[in-house]
């Protein structure tokens, strides 16, 4: 039963974030189109892994537990390309980021309220329904200007 633990709380995350990104106004954007499709094909992704797994327990298939496991870890490994974040930045935050080794570039979509990004001591202002990408190997940080 162990073994499920890792894809029911995986499953949790995603409920948890589809609801939230769904609940909001909706944000046309490239990023955000992506975005809403990564989170389908994560929760399809780690449904199919629990039914293939309930499955195989019930019928006693042990040999597709293990072959499930190799698939799921290898999907993961190139799913873990793409990080998926939902960031709240509280009035007067000025978060700095470490650069990120294993990943090319970064994207960032403000839902509400306006975000100051700095990435290599340029300064953009990112406000609602708008959203920024750029190279995450670069020095950057997260501002939120808002006074409390």
């Amino acid at each position: 039963m162990g073994a499920v633990i890792l894809p029911i709380v995986g499953l949790l995350i995603m409920i948890t974030l589809v609801t939230l990104f769904f609940s909001k106004k909706t944000i046309h954007t490239q990023e955000t189109k992506l975005f809403k499709i990564l989170l389908i094909l994560n929760t399809i992704f780690i449904i199919t892994g629990l039914v293939t797994f309930f499955v195989a327990k019930t019928y006693g298939i042990i040999e597709y537990i293990g072959i499930l496991q190799r698939i799921y870890m290898s999907i993961l490994t190139v799913l873990n390309c793409i990080s998926i974040y939902y960031c709240i930045y509280k009035s007067g935050c000025d978060h700095e980021s470490v650069t990120h080794k294993n990943a090319k570039m970064e994207y960032i979509t403000v839902f509400q309220g306006e975000l100051e990004m700095v990435v290599e001591n340029r300064s953009y202002i990112v406000k609602s329904g708008e959203a920024i990408k750029f190279d995450a190997t670069l020095h950057h940080k997260y501002i939120n200007r808002k006074k409390l």
